[in-house]
């Protein structure tokens, strides 16, 4: 069906990294502006403090566009897991640990990633500062990146792997297939991943939770597949010329975590499915592809 509906919408489109021309739909979060902090320093009586553990969830809302018709198309994705913090005077030290991702459907047909894959994904550091905002203070997250598939020396600035002989690419996985795998109608898509993000986070006011607009952009190259007779890489970048991100609302989230929880991905495991919005696409009228019965 149309390459498997243009390989998963171009892999939702790389998290709106196919087109210049976005309108970012969620200028304003919680109680700042993610634009409009000043950097000043904070002093320790005044800053806030953070609990030592969160779930993080990192969510996107994209419509996405095709070039040949006027067609629109709603995609949600996530990552989440567990967030680990360290705090000294106006300095947030984040230890990231992804433990969940959701890639969206299409028609019934969506991408998976094994639970064993994203359990291998590398936790990352995350620096962070606070900040003055306009309405209280914000939390200014430095760009950060998970690798999933490769070893980079510069996990921001270096290219991902785009052959299967490259050193550089690590079975994540432990299925004897360098990089990453992803399934889809029973074949095997070998490649490597990186998702790019940056946000500054206020606090949603009568809670504990820390919200923010992000910026996204994700990479994926193919270095093999199963996939008989069609070239996987050309197709998906087929996808990406057809494809514009019309609006997308990126979100970053700190949510605390109940005492009691074991700070391991299968102790958050029920939380993070309750914090985690449902992966899917809807068409431009609304309806979903599950309720169509596609």
């Amino acid at each position: 069906m149309r390459t498997t509906i243009m390989f998963i919408l171009g892999i939702a489109c790389t998290l709106g990294a196919c087109s210049d021309d976005v309108v970012d739909v969620s200028a304003q979060q919680a109680g700042g502006q993610a634009q409009n902090g000043k950097a000043d320093d904070v002093e320790q009586g005044q800053r806030p403090s953070l609990d030592s553990r969160y779930l993080f969830t990192i969510e996107s809302e994209l419509v996405l566009g095709q070039t040949d018709s006027d067609k629109t198309t709603e995609v949600t994705a996530a990552v989440g897991g567990i967030a680990q913090v360290q705090q000294t005077d106006n300095t947030v030290l984040l230890t990231l640990t992804p433990c969940s991702i959701e890639l969206p459907k299409v028609e019934g047909r969506e991408l998976e990633i094994g639970e064993d894959a994203v359990g291998a994904i590398p936790a990352i550091d995350v620096t962070g500062t606070f900040a003055h905002g306009e309405t209280g203070y914000l939390l200014h997250l430095d760009p950060s990146a998970f690798i999933a598939g490769a070893e980079l020396n510069d996990v921001l600035t270096d290219t991902l792997p785009t052959d299967k002989r490259d050193d550089r690419l690590v079975d994540v996985d432990q299925d004897n297939r360098a990089g990453i795998t992803l399934k889809i109608l029973g074949h095997s898509i070998y490649g490597s991943l990186r998702l790019v993000f940056s946000t500054s986070l206020a606090d949603v006011k009568g809670s504990q939770e820390w919200m923010g607009a992000a910026d996204l952009a994700m990479d994926f190259y193919v270095v093999d597949d199963s996939v008989p007779f069609v070239d996987v890489q050309d197709k998906l970048d087929e996808a990406l010329a057809e494809l514009t991100v019309d609006e997308q609302d990126n979100r970053f989230r700190l949510i605390p975590m109940a005492v009691e929880t074991e700070l391991s991905c299968i102790g958050v495991a029920e939380q993070l499915s309750n914090a985690l919005p449902e992966p899917g696409v809807s068409d431009s009228e609304g309806t979903s592809a599950e309720e169509s019965g596609d």
